[in-house]
């Protein structure tokens, strides 16, 4: 579907390789970078090759997204596919206590995965202790976070000397 949003045209699909997910079209990086914060979702804007849209940003379908409000997920043209593989997965759920199931023993949490590990992962967030509750939807994104790789937070700052151009 084809929208026309803060004076930009957005398309949304669906892509057959991702459950639960929306795909946000659009040639404005910033534009999609801004969604980002309004749809909570843990992705961020990714570049598209020989599409109609030159960015794409992939939102949970459970996100309150303002331009999808009054249209069902199901009416959106779904495609086979116009992103390429993923790096990584970035996934958010609500727990709950089952050891005590008063007020205030739910609460949010996330984390990431490799695209081989969804499965099992999604079945470890119900055998926990305190388990995943709803759906937990996984979504595609292109940068290895530090939570999977052991990596420092701080970039690395190389300096060369002069002369070592070539190190």
């Amino acid at each position: 579907m084809l929208f026309f949003y803060e004076g930009e045209f957005v398309e949304v699909i669906r892509e057959n390789v991702y459950k639960s997910v929306l795909t946000f079209c659009s040639n404005n990086a910033e534009l999609l970078a801004s969604m980002t914060s309004k749809s909570g979702t843990m992705a961020e804007p990714v570049e598209l090759h020989n599409q109609n849209h030159k960015w794409a940003l992939h939102v949970p379908d459970d996100c309150s997204v303002d331009i999808l409000e009054g249209i069902s997920w199901r009416d959106i043209e779904k495609v086979d596919r116009i992103t390429g593989e993923p790096a990584a997965y970035a996934y958010d759920f609500i727990r709950e206590s089952e050891a005590n199931k008063t007020e205030g023993t739910r609460w949010g949490d996330y984390g990431y995965c490799w695209p081989e590990e969804i499965e099992r992962t999604r079945a470890s967030l119900f055998e926990d202790d305190d388990p995943a509750d709803g759906e937990v939807i996984f979504v595609p994104i292109w940068t290895t976070p530090n939570e999977l790789t052991g990596a420092p937070r701080e970039p690395i700052n190389v300096e060369v000397e002069d002369g070592d151009e070539d190190e």
